[in-house]
């Protein structure tokens, strides 16, 4: 199956403005997805979605490109998921490249590694419509197919 990796970081945030470059432990946060992306898919198949020219000046300075730059309509605290998958999928269709399934990666979740992508494609089989993981109090991983 040919994947896409699909990182989505805007640049705004109500919360933590600029968040997903904010250095976590000496590094930008997005850093630390874009490790576990790279254990995972050869650059060409990874995607940073973003509106921010300071997200694709730090992921460019981490060594990969950024193939597009996300419209401002799907850049706002409302532009959903859906709508920024679409975006990216139609984009590659347009280059003539197609992807079976798309693995969404948030910038917010630091602590996933290559690893825990690989555990949670392996339960990925045709006929479900996504591998969710998640965290219990326990700070087991839980991964759950739908």
């Amino acid at each position: 199956m040919k994947e896409l990796v699909l990182i989505p970081a805007r640049g705004g945030s109500k919360g933590i403005p600029g968040k997903n470059i904010k250095p976590l432990n000496g590094r930008p946060l997005i850093y630390y997805t874009l490790d576990a992306a790279c254990a995972v898919a050869s650059p060409e198949n990874i995607c940073v979605s973003t509106d921010s020219d300071e997200v694709i000046r730090t992921v460019m300075e981490y060594g990969l490109g950024v193939p597009f730059k996300r419209p401002d309509y799907l850049a706002t605290e409302t532009a959903s998921s859906y709508d920024v998958i679409r975006h990216a999928i139609e984009f590659y269709e347009q280059k003539g490249t197609n992807y079976d399934l798309v693995l969404l990666l948030q910038p917010t979740s630091p602590f996933r590694t290559g690893t825990h992508i690989r555990e949670a494609t392996d339960l990925y089989q045709l006929g479900l419509d996504m591998v969710v993981s998640v965290k219990n109090c326990s700070g087991k991983p839980i991964l759950h197919p739908f």
